[in-house]
């Protein structure tokens, strides 16, 4: 059998497309993905995000009970549950200790409210002892409110 010849008369030119086009096709690929990976992970693609805050106004300060009371002046979210809020007291010098509805650190007026709203007070109770420090309340791992300094 011979060699059969390769037909060449369709092939004009060699090049598909030229160098420049392709090198810029390619930096537009690139800028592309980029761009989409960057909207991804900054939050600006996908689900909406809800950050949960909370103001307080002091109302009262025990210093013999060791508890101060707040009055709740706003709330992000009218679905935040009391028992799903973590107390964590943060002392001057560092030590952290966290409470909650269940085992008494905080309390809510009127005591029967499943949810923070505007006008209610809470309590906290930060302990038999002199304290010095910060109260924060932590709801779905992000801090909804904090104090200002305290000494009890």
């Amino acid at each position: 059998m011979g060699k059969m010849k390769f037909n060449r008369k369709f092939i004009k030119n060699r090049e598909a497309v030229s160098a420049v086009i392709g090198v810029i096709l390619m930096v537009a690929i690139t800028v592309a993905i980029v761009g989409v990976l960057w909207g991804y992970l900054s939050g600006l693609i996908g689900g909406p995000t809800t950050d949960y805050t909370m103001s307080a106004q002091l109302y009262n300060t025990d210093t013999t009970n060791h508890a101060v009371t707040y009055t709740v002046e706003k709330v992000s979210d009218a679905a935040i549950k009391w028992e799903d809020i973590t107390v964590s007291l943060i002392e001057d010098d560092g030590t952290v200790s966290s409470g909650s509805i269940a085992d008494g650190t905080l309390s809510r007026q009127p005591n029967t409210a499943t949810y923070v709203a505007i006008g209610q007070t809470f309590t906290v109770d930060v302990g038999d002892s002199a304290w010095t420090g910060i109260i924060k309340l932590i709801y779905k791992n992000d801090v909804l409110w904090t104090s200002q300094t305290l000494s009890l």
